[in-house]
């Protein structure tokens, strides 16, 4: 029992056995910035989400500060997201907002039973095109969301489609001041961090919309005009459980995206900082933090990438980075809020908007494109179900078109007597060694691949695919991990050699800037290079040359 409950020591208790002033002074800083980059948004994700504006305050404060205590990983930056808007908009509709707080609350309890039980690891387990897929999904339901107050418009409908057609219809309806000063912040966003990143590019958006606003007094909706004077109040609130089985499904969307969300951003901090987390810690911090955000009538919590990499970027070594985010903003919030009434509500429209371009990752979709018909297939379906319907049958209806592809593979490779068994083999041949890949390479299998541990020493290697099977993204992915842990240990060639699929993506994959390609396969000749090709045309010339030498 000792060593079960060891296994989930928070980050933050193991960070301080070696804190000193030099890990402090770096949490200061990362936590400073990032709390003037979560103020602006938290406010935006809070209106977004039909809640009054200071209850994103409350969130980042409560939620993001709990979060931190607890957290499996170093790094991690927790708050409201914007993924959480499509459901909080629906389950306060239908539940009101004490049954929405319910939700969030049972939602935390399943988070921590979740983890609790390690459950943590299963993240692994499911397809990348899904996840792609129901946050780009994400993305267009909160940008058609947003376009109303971007663009002055009112009495927009709630529907997605009833929205399109309004838009549509009621195109007299644009404010232009509106409209305007929302693409100005747009732009000022896109623009301003290609000039400089230390500067929080929404801040100064919102700052410029407020003194448009002041100097103008344009007549445009703000803040004031549609919620009156905020203040930061922190008061409990009770639940309503007269309709707890409506919130079940609910309780499961906020349960699922706050372990996806909060996982994917432990393992992104991962790839960032050289570090590893531990995902059911990490499950329980968020568990912890939706449990007290909602006990404060607050939104729903899991860690924003976004903001955890621009914590890393600036510094910040441990938890007492976000545990200052959120004391930053606590202060904000007491001294400044009453100054929050001038903000136009389409500058925060227009904060959501680029984060919805933000959410969107074009060079995943490529891969994904560049992937199997399956990926292609469970991408798209996930998209559309999230748009329509919700998470919970975007992630259902894909996983189970997911397993089924895969147990159909699985059938056809016994028909035809081949091991679906994953393994890999090496064998080294003077100065070159040949790594064969076989069996399953997909989403099911490729968690049980130890590519690390792989113990090459010559110095040219080839990668035979031609016994693998049942290759979908996450399989190149593992094909192309395995190209730059090699390439990192100064390998000067390496060649791909039987499956023409995996050399288009890896064409397509970021490891195509600078090195070149040969008419037998993909060939990697700079050491300390992570690339794979020097063009896309060129790669793409390459393979498509040796298409009748290469095993599908």
């Amino acid at each position: 029992m000792k060593n079960y409950f060891k296994g989930l020591t928070p980050a933050l208790v193991l960070s301080l056995k070696n804190y000193n002033i030099h890990t402090l002074t770096k949490d200061l800083i990362a936590g400073l910035i990032v709390g003037i980059i979560a103020l602006p948004l938290s406010l935006a994700l809070a209106i977004a989400s039909g809640a009054k504006p200071e209850v994103g305050l409350l969130t980042a404060i409560i939620g993001g500060g709990v979060a931190a205590l607890l957290s499996g990983s170093r790094n991690q930056v927790s708050g409201p997201t914007a993924a959480f808007i499509p459901i909080v908009l629906s389950v306060a509709a239908t539940c009101g907002p004490d049954g929405f707080l319910t939700a969030i609350f049972f939602s935390g309890v399943l988070l921590v039973l979740m983890g609790l039980f390690k459950l943590g690891k299963l993240i692994n387990y499911i397809a990348l095109p899904i996840i792609a897929g129901f946050t780009a999904g994400i993305a267009v339901s909160i940008f058609t969301g947003q376009l109303a107050d971007f663009m002055g418009y009112t009495g927009v409908p709630k529907e997605f489609f009833d929205k399109i057609s309004f838009y549509i219809e009621e195109v007299s309806m644009i404010n232009p001041l509106s409209l305007m000063l929302g693409i100005l912040c747009v732009e000022i966003m896109l623009i301003l961090p290609k000039i400089t990143k230390k500067i929080p590019s929404a801040l100064i958006a919102i700052l410029f919309a407020v003194m448009m606003q002041i100097l103008f007094k344009m007549d445009i909706a703000t803040i004031g005009s549609r919620f009156g004077a905020l203040h930061l109040e922190f008061k409990l609130h009770a639940f309503d459980f007269s309709h707890f089985s409506d919130l079940i499904v609910p309780i499961l969307s906020i349960a699922l995206l706050a372990a996806i969300e909060s996982l994917l951003s432990a393992k992104a901090a991962d790839s960032m900082t050289k570090t590893t987390h531990n995902p059911n810690a990490e499950l329980i911090s968020q568990g912890a933090a939706n449990m007290a955000s909602s006990l404060f009538g607050g939104l729903p919590v899991t860690g924003a990438i976004a903001r955890t990499s621009a914590s890393i970027k600036n510094g910040g070594q441990t938890p007492v980075s976000t545990i200052v985010h959120a004391l930053l903003i606590l202060l904000i919030g007491v001294l400044l809020m009453p100054y929050a009434v001038y903000i136009p509500l389409t500058a925060l429209a227009a904060v959501l908007i680029v984060v919805c371009k933000n959410m969107i990752n074009v060079k995943e979709i490529r891969k994904i494109f560049s992937g199997s018909p399956r990926d292609i297939l469970l991408f798209f379906t996930a998209l559309s179900l999230t748009v329509i319907f919700d998470l919970v049958v975007a992630i259902g209806v894909g996983m189970g078109i997911a397993l089924l592809w895969v147990l159909m593979g699985y059938l056809r490779t016994k028909k035809r007597k081949l091991s679906y068994k994953p393994h890999v083999t090496v064998t080294e041949n003077g100065d070159t060694a040949t790594v064969e890949i076989a069996g399953g390479l997909n989403f099911i299998t490729v968690p049980k691949f130890r590519i690390n541990e792989l113990n090459i020493n010559a110095s040219h290697v080839v990668i035979d695919l031609r016994k693998a099977i049942d290759i979908d993204v996450q399989g190149f992915e593992v094909v192309e991990h395995l190209i730059k842990e090699l390439l990192l240990k100064g390998k000067e060639t390496i060649r791909i050699a039987g499956n023409l699929r995996c050399m288009t993506y890896l064409a397509k994959s970021d490891m195509q800037d600078k090195t070149k390609v040969d008419l037998s396969g993909i060939l990697v000749e700079e050491q300390s290079s992570l690339v794979l090709t020097s063009t896309r045309k060129h790669a793409i010339a390459a393979i498509m040359k040796n298409r009748s030498e290469t095993v599908m």
